[in-house]
């Protein structure tokens, strides 16, 4: 099966009063029709090269749709909590285990 997505987007931001950071990815998956909802939950671990893997699964919601591409917007969000994980230098997005994006640019707080 062939994914669709787009608009990835991997976003640390601090928290206000702490030393602790929001890490954000967010992106657009395109599914087959609207019943279908996809989830990004985090990997295994986290890999030598210093990237997080995370899988984008794909839930087949209860009931009957008409069969028309929807996108969807998927975010996966965490608190990093400095001192307790080795600093992300990027995040992996896959799907039944292939690589179906890599995020290395992490977008600034506005």
């Amino acid at each position: 099966m062939t994914i669709e997505t787009k608009d990835w987007r991997y976003q640390v931001d601090p928290i206000s009063g702490s030393d602790d950071m929001r890490v954000t990815v967010r992106g657009t998956v395109t599914v087959a029709h609207p019943g279908i909802k996809p989830t990004l939950v985090k990997g295994r671990k986290l890999r030598r090269d210093g990237s997080e893997p995370l899988d984008l699964k794909l839930e087949q919601e209860a009931g009957t749709f008409i069969q028309v591409k929807t996108d969807k917007e998927v975010c996966f969000e965490v608190i990093d909590i400095p001192g307790n994980q080795p600093k992300l230098v990027h995040v992996r997005i896959l799907h039944e285990r292939a690589e179906i994006a890599t995020l290395f640019e992490v977008v600034k707080p506005d």
